[in-house]
């Protein structure tokens, strides 16, 4: 542990981790993508996809121009392959295949750009029941970069996209309601995309009730939610989760568990969870007592920037004054003082 705080202070010097939580309205050029994520990782997949293809199966036929498009599979990615096979699944109204002929005409790719053409077979596309552009032309709207903005039109698309369970809609619709702090409905799309194991909108889920925007705090599904990230990674659920071992919200006080959460996001550079791990330390709750880590970790929260992750918005004082005066072996000490402000002294 104390190896790796001090190989993460040498890098917070060089870079500074960037939070990447928020999750605003995409660019609509990301937006007109395809995904091969259904297709297996075998070559006999492809192959049997192939005969089933050339026998007119309509499915088999959209699956394959993905296959092309991506060039995943063993299938050697070929845009002008793809765009022949969605063309033969789409003159028999394969939804999905008509929005891949509208990506490669929007892209040029295997044939020759026409994004008129392509807006066209996004909306003929969505009418079928496809979520991909039904996702797109919400984005397109929403933006109105290259279609004519139209927010409300966007989001009726994108609602659409998030119902027929495109998850990438119904973390943008999440994020949406979530800004304008209709929270019932961010609740809804937040519960959809944590259902399809999304780690983000699981912590967000999880945030939602911890921070009671219901009208009510529920530790309980906060906690739940958070674990189900922090398994996955997140670091911002790792974090959230040792919040919640650390004060004995939806679980039983656990310091020593605390500080395993912590130590997982601190790993990953999340600067609060830095923060509390250098508490730990320096308190000696749930590991050693020892100034040294204790000290690495406040530096490293405070290479990140992020002031309200280590003092600003004190948990457990109701607003009191905080002082911190942490020592290290080397005899630095950085006294951090809150009354009006912040101020922020180190002293050799």
């Amino acid at each position: 542990m104390k190896r790796l705080l001090f190989a993460i202070l040498l890098f917070s010097f060089a870079s500074v981790w960037a939070r990447t939580e928020e999750h605003a309205i995409t660019s609509h050029k990301g937006a007109i993508s395809l995904s091969t994520s259904q297709s297996s990782n075998t070559k006999e997949f492809a192959t049997d996809i192939i005969q089933r293809a050339k026998s007119g199966d309509a499915e088999a036929q959209s699956t394959l121009s993905l296959l092309y498009y991506a060039g995943s599979n063993g299938v050697e990615q070929n845009y002008k392959l793809a765009y022949k096979w969605a063309k033969k699944a789409a003159k028999q109204n394969h939804p999905h295949a008509i929005y891949t002929v509208g990506c490669c005409l929007y892209h040029g790719y295997g044939v020759k750009q026409n994004k008129q053409e392509a807006f066209s077979l996004f909306n003929l596309a969505a009418s079928n029941g496809s979520d991909y552009a039904a996702y797109t032309l919400g984005i397109l709207y929403y933006i109105g970069e290259e279609l004519p903005k139209n927010r409300k039109l966007g989001i009726s698309f994108l609602e659409a996209a998030a119902e027929a369970g495109h998850l990438d809609a119904q973390i943008t619709m999440a994020d949406y309601w979530s800004k304008i702090k209709n929270y019932p409905l961010a609740e809804k799309y937040l519960i959809l995309a944590a259902r399809q194991g999304d780690p983000k909108a699981q912590n967000d889920l999880g945030l939602i009730y911890y921070r009671g925007n219901l009208g009510q705090v529920d530790d309980l599904s906060a906690a739940r939610w958070f674990l189900r990230s922090a398994h996955q990674g997140n670091k911002y659920a790792q974090s959230n989760l040792g919040d919640c071992y650390f004060l004995g919200r939806g679980v039983e006080q656990n310091y020593n568990t605390a500080a395993y959460w912590y130590s997982l996001s601190a790993e990953q550079g999340h600067g609060e969870a830095c923060n509390e791990l250098g508490l730990l330390y320096y308190h000696g709750k749930g590991v050693i007592k020892d100034y040294l880590p204790s000290f690495c970790s406040f530096i490293i929260a405070l290479s990140t920037a992020k002031v309200e992750a280590f003092l600003v918005n004190e948990r457990r004082t109701s607003g009191a004054p905080l002082t911190y005066v942490v020592p290290s072996r080397m005899a630095l000490e950085y006294l951090i003082l809150l009354s009006n402000g912040v101020f922020l002294t180190f002293f050799v």
